[in-house]
């Protein structure tokens, strides 16, 4: 587990495209202004890396962030029962197998998901429906697949960067815009994310940036594609 200050640590993972190309994964974890815990995109090995976790504090939410990371969510949450686990609207029906107290992610509206911790939309995407996390207290805002910054990916990861617009660089991938349904309601939302009041960035999939991340991030969002 990774230390970032503030309150913030993630988990590295990765995942396994295919033979010889794996794509850098992480799962965040938040403190709260009450002293709890919120992990983001839970990655596999929760019996290993939860028991870094369980040194921190009370898990006291789990999320789902969108329609693609959702595949270690329920063992997470079985492993906290006594957490809320939020998930994406995208995964109503994909994750039929989740707990009926799971809180749906819906709307257009920022919900509080923690103390200090609020979730933001990224509108016009509904088969993704991803939420994005500012932790207010160390000005950071959490990605999944909005935002790439894989900096050194390989020869056969390169290849995919480079066809989907992401290669060494903090930038959204054309891959994840395929998803887009309204382009006027995504814009507008990516607008209002990118006027949030944080300084550094977690993403799923590549180094964080830990400090003057919001110019980039706004740069990085109105280059499209």
């Amino acid at each position: 587990m990774i230390d970032h200050g503030g309150h913030v640590w993630s988990v590295p993972s990765a995942l396994t495209l295919m033979p010889g190309v794996a794509l850098p994964l992480r799962t965040t974890v938040l403190r709260d202004t009450q002293g709890g815990l919120f992990v983001i995109s839970p990655v596999a090995g929760i019996d290993a890396w939860g028991r870094e976790v369980d040194n921190l504090g009370p898990v006291r939410g789990v999320a789902a962030p969108n329609g693609f990371h959702h595949l270690f969510a329920r063992a997470a949450w079985e492993r906290y029962p006594h957490a809320t686990l939020w998930a994406s609207g995208a995964l109503r029906r994909k994750r039929p197998d989740f707990p009926k107290v799971t809180r749906w992610l819906d709307g257009e509206a920022p919900v509080t998901v923690a103390p200090g911790i609020v979730a933001h939309p990224v509108l016009g995407m509904a088969p993704v429906q991803e939420w994005v996390f500012l932790h207010e207290g160390s000005r950071t805002l959490v990605v999944t697949d909005l935002l790439f910054h894989v900096l050194e990916p390989g020869l056969g990861l390169g290849v995919f960067q480079r066809l989907f617009g992401t290669y060494k660089k903090l930038a959204v991938s054309r891959l994840f815009v395929r998803a887009r349904r309204d382009r006027a309601a995504y814009d507008r939302s990516l607008k209002a994310i990118a006027a949030l009041p944080f300084d550094r960035l977690v993403m799923a999939h590549g180094e964080p940036i830990l400090a003057g991340a919001k110019a980039r991030a706004a740069a990085a969002l109105a280059a499209g594609p």
